[in-house]
């Protein structure tokens, strides 16, 4: 099942771990994470680790795996994505800047905007093909230039 078992293999936590951001379980994915995390303090899993608890607006959980994954990523590190047709890799930097800009927008929408958008430009920059971040840029873009919204 999807307990918490001390005899579990690394990969049987994993699996769990994978599978409950799959099925959109982000609170208990991250129970599974933190523990190989525990144990193996690694880029990949901090990613996994901010990126879920962004969804759960742990803001300042995300901010320390942000941190360090961007201390400890590699030049040659990548992120896939499936997002897309086709499937597509930036650097582990630029995925890592891309979840620091979600934090920007998410600690306060209305006044953070700019600094979000420049973060993404930042994150085409490095990686002109990241789908995610090009989308994020043009919906921030349309919010602030959004009539309805009063400029400030």
């Amino acid at each position: 099942g999807i307990d918490k078992n001390e005899n579990d293999s690394d990969m049987a936590v994993e699996i769990k771990a994978v599978s409950l951001q799959a099925l959109n379980q982000p609170q208990k994915a991250i129970e599974f994470y933190e523990i190989l995390y525990k144990k193996n303090p690694n880029v990949l899993i901090a990613y996994e680790l901010a990126d879920l608890k962004i969804q759960t607006n742990d803001l300042i959980g995300a901010t320390t795996n942000i941190t360090f994954g961007l201390a400890n990523s590699k030049e040659d590190m990548v992120k896939a994505y499936y997002d897309s047709q086709p499937a597509y890799q930036v650097p582990l930097k630029a995925a890592f800047n891309y979840l620091r800009g979600l934090v920007k927008f998410r600690e306060n929408s209305e006044a953070n905007i700019d600094a979000t958008i420049a973060i993404m430009e930042e994150v085409i920059k490095v990686a002109p093909n990241f789908r995610r971040a090009q989308i994020t840029k043009e919906a921030l873009l349309a919010r602030k230039n959004s009539p309805e919204k009063p400029k400030e």
